[in-house]
């Protein structure tokens, strides 16, 4: 093989390869994400209302019980977690769903988020109540 079509082999090996070296790969059990969610959830969640006043949503106790790689484009996570609203007196268990979503941000870097997708709330006066949009998503 003459120097020139070895540069050109060798320069379309490269080429074709970097892309591959770029991807990562990254798998978590049940527990391993469990322990990062515990540690990236805020503890409460203050929710705006009108005229200047505030309602504080306390999140405890969150655990992930199913994965649904179905939810969306990237899939997400069913959860279960207590609801807590210290203003109201409520204590809840609920089953929340996240979705995760990736976005590109400055730098041409993505970033990943966990979005409530759906927490119902069963109470007594109002029947189910929807608080997805009420919480932040997790960045």
């Amino acid at each position: 093989m003459n120097p020139r079509r070895a540069a050109l082999a060798l320069s379309l090996a490269v080429a074709f390869s970097i892309p591959a070296w770029a991807r990562i790969d990254v798998t978590l059990d049940a527990e391993s994400l469990n322990g990062i969610l515990t540690a990236m959830a805020p503890d409460h969640v203050e929710v705006g209302l009108t005229a200047g006043r505030s309602l504080t949503i306390r999140m405890e106790d969150l655990k992930v019980t199913g994965f649904d790689p179905t939810a969306g484009p990237n899939g997400g996570l069913s959860t279960s977690l207590r609801l807590i609203v210290p203003d109201l007196g409520i204590d809840i268990a609920v089953t929340p769903h996240l979705t995760l979503e990736i976005m590109d941000t400055t730098g041409g870097r993505k970033a990943s988020f966990l979005r409530f997708d759906k927490v119902v709330l069963n109470l007594p006066l109002s029947g189910a109540v929807d608080v997805a949009a009420l919480l932040p998503p997790w960045r």
